[in-house]
């Protein structure tokens, strides 16, 4: 979670140009719940300068997602 922390710090501080696609596989508990982990990760996605953001979360923080980014589009996966 570091190491996956400070790149994204790196791209949140630095990015000028719009991203093609921002994949962040999984944002958590951690980091809707106890403001922790990938923050920098929620920044990005705050920012909107993508061209399209992928995101897998788990089911029970859809609800988070959802008052912070009113914007999004859900797709939900069938359960294996």
């Amino acid at each position: 979670l570091e190491w996956g922390e400070r790149v994204l710090q790196g791209l949140l501080k630095t990015q000028q140009e719009r991203l093609e696609i921002l994949i962040l596989d999984e944002l958590g508990p951690i980091e809707f719940e106890k403001g922790m982990g990938l923050q920098s990760g929620l920044g990005l996605i705050d920012q909107r300068n993508y061209r399209l953001a992928c995101v897998s979360l788990r089911p029970e923080l859809l609800e988070y997602a959802q008052k912070r980014w009113s914007w999004l589009e859900v797709i939900a996966l069938p359960a294996p």
